[in-house]
């Protein structure tokens, strides 16, 4: 994800960049599918307001469609089964997490499980989220208060979604001391704002983390009362974003923007309880030019071969279809690539079976986004 609100697909070996889609909100995150079917992003939606939309990757499918509303900063566990993302009122406020299945399709199916914030909105702004694979644990960056060192530092919490009822639950992921407390020379103090942040899983199951706005760190656990904090890249700065790729592959954003791959940063085998002590040299890296806000890692060769869909495209003045068929309606709202939706079938006897009889939202609402139109059709 681009500064500038586009979604880019990077080739870590030729560095060549290719837009996949624009009008993206720059801040609100990207997560892909596993095999590059769907990427998933945050997008204006109805009446304004942030929402999760999935965005083909495929070259015979170029139209967005919204999964979430009223939801933004996305996350799909690396088994591509599970969606997650942050709940947004009608406000604009957080409200909480969100986790929903996948289909195979890449659509959600089912109820979304709610994980609910004390407050809203939230003590500290949320500001990532991340979903194990088989949905066995949840991350939440930026919304959990560290217990030892209070609201000033927000840090990076766990909790299982099989188990939990709200973000109350979230457990603060500690240092090796067991506590938040980085270690620094005297007299100097870490940045409180980068405490930990950008969590991600990876598929084997281990998690990786910001550490203290200076590294990568994978917390593991050597039984009930041990475990810690394994480095796994230093000097990184502050990161925005952090994606795990294959064969220990990493790529993240720092905070000025700038995106780092590095093809083997982590050094497999080892994470929980290994054994395995980690190189004594630093992974290769390599700067991608331009300015960016998020990364995910994705396979294959689609999303560069793709053209560009018509995504997210402005709509000054939405076009009047009461009264027409439902098949003219169709017609006009999708040579705008504008998606539709029969919210309400009712019976009329003044107007014949298939017509229009409202539209949501209504005619010239001068929305400037690819918003969804409900309609309600005469029937029988």
């Amino acid at each position: 994800m681009t500064a500038a609100g586009d979604l880019d697909a990077v080739n870590p070996q030729t560095g060549r960049t290719t837009r996949i889609a624009d009008g993206i909100r720059p801040d609100g995150d990207v997560a892909v599918r596993p095999e590059l079917d769907v990427a998933y992003v945050t997008a204006t939606g109805p009446q304004g307001r942030p929402a999760v939309w999935a965005v083909p990757l495929a070259a015979c499918h170029r139209t967005a469609s919204m999964v979430e509303p009223d939801a933004e900063l996305p996350s799909v566990s690396p088994d591509g089964g599970h969606l997650g993302f942050v709940t947004l009122d009608r406000r604009g406020l957080q409200t909480g997490v969100g986790i929903v299945d996948l289909s195979a399709g890449g659509h959600p199916v089912g109820a979304v499980r709610s994980f609910p914030s004390a407050s809203v909105p939230p003590p500290l702004p949320i500001t990532s989220v991340a979903v194990d694979r088989d949905d066995a644990s949840l991350a939440v960056g930026g919304g959990v208060i560290d217990p030892y060192l209070g609201k000033a530092h927000p840090t990076v919490g766990t909790l299982t979604p099989s188990e939990a009822t709200s973000l109350r639950d979230l457990v603060p992921v500690f240092d090796e001391a067991g506590i938040s407390i980085p270690s620094a020379p005297a007299g100097k103090q870490s940045r409180p704002e980068d405490w930990q942040s950008s969590p991600v899983f990876m598929p084997s199951g281990d998690f990786l983390v910001g550490d203290h706005g200076t590294g990568i760190s994978m917390p593991f656990s050597s039984g009930p009362d041990g475990g810690g904090m394994r480095s796994i890249a230093t000097g990184t700065g502050p990161l925005r974003s952090l994606a795990a790729g294959p064969n220990g592959a990493l790529a993240w954003v720092k905070s000025d923007g700038r995106l780092v791959l590095s093809d083997d940063a982590v050094d497999l085998p080892f994470g929980p309880a290994a054994d395995t002590p980690p190189r004594t040299t630093a992974a290769p890296q390599r700067v991608v030019p331009g300015t960016f806000t998020s990364v995910a890692w994705t396979e294959g060769r689609a999303a560069e071969s793709a053209p560009l869909p018509s995504v997210f495209q402005g709509v000054a003045h939405l076009p009047n279809v009461v009264g027409l068929s439902i098949s003219d309606a169709r017609s006009l709202l999708t040579g705008l690539d504008l998606p539709v939706l029969v919210g309400h079938t009712v019976s009329d006897p003044s107007a014949p079976a298939g017509t229009v009889l409202a539209q949501d939202p209504p005619a010239g609402d001068g929305v400037l986004c690819q918003c969804v139109v409900a309609l309600t059709v005469s029937g029988t």
